[in-house]
Parts: C-alpha cells; structure tokens; sequence
C-alpha cells in the first residue's frame, strides 16, 4: 500500500514537471479589493447636513479578479474583472446610478496582451486623466472627502465638475501602455461613439518618475455626446445642461522629502452646452502628506474659478485635512475635518470617521 502511494506521488511529481513553462508561470484568478466604511457628519456648501453610516469614503470600495498567463516569446495575457459595491447597504455599484446602469463591473472590465512592447487592452479602463488625479492627492479616488476628486470629478456639486458629466472609467475603450523608457511613460486611450450619451473619446497621459520627483501630464477630449448634467446651485435657473463636448488637461507634480510629501495639481477645462456659451473650469490643489507614529497627517486644497459669458464669475474653494493610523501592513482608520466654500451659498462643514482594509 506504502508502494501504490509513493508510486501515485512520483507519477503526480512527474506530471507537473513535464507541463509546459507557460503553465507553470500564470498567475490567477486572484481575488483583491478594499472594504472602507465609517460615519459622516457632512454639509457642501449650500447643502443641508447629513449623518450617516456610509462605505467608500477614503477609498470607494471594491473588489475584483484578475489573472494573467505567460504565452511565450514575452507575451503575456491578463484580464481584470472590478466592481464597486455600497459597504452601507450591500448593493452593487459607487451609488444609485451604478446600480441603476446596470454596471456590476463599474471599475475595471478589460483584457489584454502585455511586451516588451507596452500593453494593450480592452475594455471598460479607467483614463489615464483619472488615475493621474488620484495618483497626486493623498486622498486618493475619495470623492467623499478628497476636495481636488470632489472639483473634478463629481456631479452634482456646488458647481460643475470638469470631468463630473461623463466617468473616470470608460467604457468601450482601447487603451495602449507605453513602457517604461528611461524615466518616462505613457498612455493612449480612444473611444467610438457607439453608445448614447458617451460620444468620441481621447485620453493621452505623459508620465516622469525619478527617486523623490513625479510629474505628468494628461489630455482628455469628449466630443459628438450628449449629457444631461443638471444645473449647479450657482446657476441661473433653467433647463438641464446638454454637454456635447469636453476638453480637459491636467498637470500633476510630487516630491517626497522625506518629513512630508508635498503635491500640485492643475487642470483646465472646457464644456461646451448646447445653444449656450462655453464653460470655463480652472482647479488648484495644493496636497501634503506628513509621515508620524504609525500614520500620516494628510491635508488637501482646492479652489475652482468658473467663467461663463453672460453670467457672475464664480469660485468654490475646499479644505481637508485628517490623520491615517495603520493598525496594520492592509487596515487603517481615520479621521478627517473639511470646509467648503463657494460663491453665493452658505458655507459647509463635516467629519468623517472611517476604517479601511485591503485584501
């Protein structure tokens, strides 16, 4: 009986050992994601307070699965399935909307081929504009509490948002990766108009990475949409804004001396309504993270200037600032205190307290 056991043990050993190296080599499905949620006492400026239980609120919550196959001659295969998923309520997507578009796999759907080349994908991808807004930030993708995200990248607010009408992912899209030459790297990502309300879309990002110093840059280009972006509480009163082109730029800078980090961000935009004139969106942050006992100290700074013809210039400036105490190499907790001010409305407060835990 010993005998039938170690002969079955070499014969699985044997196996293995014969199976091609491109086998040997995969990796995945691996599963991943983050679980963050916590309490919030929070007032926009213009907004009537809410307290609630909430999830997502330093980082949006998330889970996925990725793998990749090794194909020989320095190919690579590689896939990745991400959702987001409401932590308070269990429900499927970053909000309502998410889950009413039906997007289970709202952050990432894509798969692609990876060389000395670069990479190419496809799929829904986030852009290369949207990565590098959260890259530059000690928020991170907060929307909740990251006031660069918030100007940017959320709808309705006190004003509008330059990327607020369309997504930071895309779907639809076919995206190139550079690789790394040197210092420097680089992305491409187009869109067709295949699907109402989305239009034809560009995304091209420029990044440079050297010890302590980052910087990009990054171009994003919406045209032939249609998107039903409703008025902000600085607007005139009237119909909902049909956006039917964008164009954006941001540029991103970071040096990490060690006893703080300190980062800058600026980005332009332009929205084009139709049958009216131009929105103009021009957005500072100034963002430092400051490394103590087993935490940090983070703090962020934004301020937006809104131009149109025919209507008063208007501004909105937010302030956060809080600490993050790891508890361990994947969970942290944290609390953070904001301020928010726009142009005619009353000015907003909040807090949050919040635990977060990557897996």
């Amino acid at each position: 009986m010993n005998t039938t056991k170690s002969g079955i043990a070499a014969a699985a050993a044997l196996a293995l050992t014969s199976l091609p190296a491109t086998a040997q080599n995969n990796t995945g499905p691996t599963l991943y994601g983050t679980v963050d949620g916590g309490f919030y006492a929070r007032q926009l400026a213009g907004e009537a307070r809410v307290s609630r239980v909430d999830g997502g609120m330093m980082t949006t919550s998330r889970w996925g699965i990725r793998g990749s196959e090794d194909l020989g001659g320095g190919l690579t295969a590689l896939f990745d399935l991400g959702g987001h998923f409401r932590l308070d309520t269990g429900e499927v997507g970053r909000h309502p909307g998410d889950n009413a578009a039906g997007r289970f796999f709202s952050r990432y759907s894509f798969v692609g081929v990876r060389g000395a080349f670069g990479q190419f994908r496809a799929g829904r991808i986030p852009t290369g504009s949207f990565v590098n807004t959260l890259s530059f930030t000690p928020f991170g993708d907060s929307t909740t509490l990251g006031p660069f995200m918030l100007h940017t990248f959320v709808g309705s607010q006190p004003m509008l948002a330059s990327h607020g009408i369309s997504d930071g992912s895309w779907n639809n899209s076919l995206v190139y990766n550079t690789p790394t030459l040197g210092n420097f790297s680089g992305s491409l990502q187009v869109a067709p108009g295949e699907a109402a309300p989305e239009g034809r879309r560009f995304d091209g990002t420029a990044n440079y990475r050297s010890g302590p110093f980052a910087a990009a840059l990054s171009v994003s280009r919406i045209r032939a949409a249609a998107y039903n972006v409703p008025r902000s509480r600085t607007d005139p009163a009237g119909a909902p804004y049909v956006i039917e082109a964008e164009s954006s730029t941001l540029g991103s800078v970071s040096y990490d001396f060690q006893v703080v980090k300190l980062f800058g961000q600026w980005a332009k935009a332009t929205l084009r309504p139709r049958g009216q004139a131009e929105i103009d969106l021009d957005t500072v942050g100034v963002h430092a993270a400051v490394p103590f006992g087993a935490g940090r100290f983070i703090a962020s700074w934004a301020r937006t200037e809104r131009t149109q013809a025919g209507t008063t210039e208007r501004d909105r400036t937010t302030l956060a600032a809080g600490y993050l105490h790891s508890l361990s190499k994947r969970t942290d907790v944290y609390a953070v205190v904001m301020n928010d001010r726009a142009t005619g409305l009353r000015t907003g407060t909040g807090y949050a307290l919040g635990m977060r835990h990557h897996f």
